[in-house]
């Protein structure tokens, strides 16, 4: 419904070769040939189940989950801009590459949704299977936007730890390295937009502060401050009660697995559901005494 079928008629070798993309779609771009790459060696070994499973990833996790969660912002604005047109085509291309990728696994709908698409010919069936182009794929650029998802996520994250309500937007603090603050400052816009943040800060050397939820990702310090956004006192008393929660369940779950009547009678699944719901709450122990840390 975004397109302009006049905009995406062009040869992608050249038109990333004349043009200065961003850098979330030289990294789309490259991971789809890193995908096609290994599309290639799994049909070439016969890995069909691996293959599938492969352009399932690749299509709800990156292109669908990041992507085009990144790319609406720039669609929505109707202003023909350079970025919104670059952005168009780059999204075009790999959807429709994807879908001549994907054919053999899935015909009907991949010939539905390409013949809804611009495109040449009268139909998927006919058309080739992508070629490879070494050339679009960077291995630093997928490693860097990578690490902005982990920051991204990891915020989402201390969100719901701090149970700050979605429609809510937060301050952030990132400390890290000179080379990955080129990069967030880069993605900065959009690490606010995914991540629901209202004054993002990027700086290099962190140093503790009282009232500040802190969590550690590689080399670099995320901070959320927490003074206006929830009262600390009150918030550190519900995490105790939730800890002393946790502890006595943990009791309790162990008590009942080391009864040896229970372990002999119960049926071998339920005792294996309760050990998992034991490794539940340990993990979620562990999550609540690191967010008491980290608020200090």
């Amino acid at each position: 419904m975004n397109l302009d079928a006049q905009n995406i008629r062009v040869d992608l070798c050249q038109f990333t070769k004349k043009e200065d993309l961003s850098l979330v779609n030289r990294w789309i771009l490259s991971r789809f040939y890193s995908v096609l790459k290994e599309l290639n060696k799994n049909l070439d070994n016969f890995k069909f189940n691996e293959a599938a499973n492969l352009l399932y990833s690749f299509f709800w996790h990156e292109f669908c989950d990041w992507y085009l969660e990144l790319a609406k912002p720039i669609l929505v604005n109707r202003e023909q801009s350079t970025e919104n047109r670059n952005t168009q085509v780059v999204m075009y291309k790999v959807l429709e590459k994807f879908l001549r990728a994907l054919h053999p696994f899935m015909p009907f709908i991949t010939e539905e949704i390409w013949q809804n698409l611009p495109h040449e010919g009268k139909s998927i069936m006919v058309q080739p299977i992508p070629h490879l182009q070494e050339a679009l794929i960077d291995k630093k650029i997928e490693n860097k936007v990578g690490v902005v998802f982990d920051v991204i996520t990891t915020i989402r994250n201390m969100r719901v730890e701090l149970e700050v309500l979605p429609q809510d937007k937060v301050n952030v603090e990132i400390f890290s390295g000179k080379t990955m603050k080129i990069t967030l400052e880069l993605m900065s816009q959009d690490i606010k937009n995914l991540a629901k943040i209202d004054c993002l800060s990027l700086q290099e050397n962190y140093q503790h502060k009282s009232g500040q939820f802190v969590n550690v990702l590689k080399d670099m310090h995320i901070v959320i401050p927490l003074a206006g956004l929830i009262d600390i006192d009150k918030y550190k008393e519900k995490l105790k009660q939730r800890i002393v929660k946790a502890e006595s369940d943990i009791k309790a779950k162990e008590a009942m697995l080391c009864n040896d009547s229970f372990v002999k009678r119960a049926p071998a699944e339920v005792v294996g559901k309760e050990r998992e719901r034991l490794g539940e709450l340990k993990d979620s122990l562990h999550k609540l005494k690191a967010v008491k840390d980290a608020i200090g």
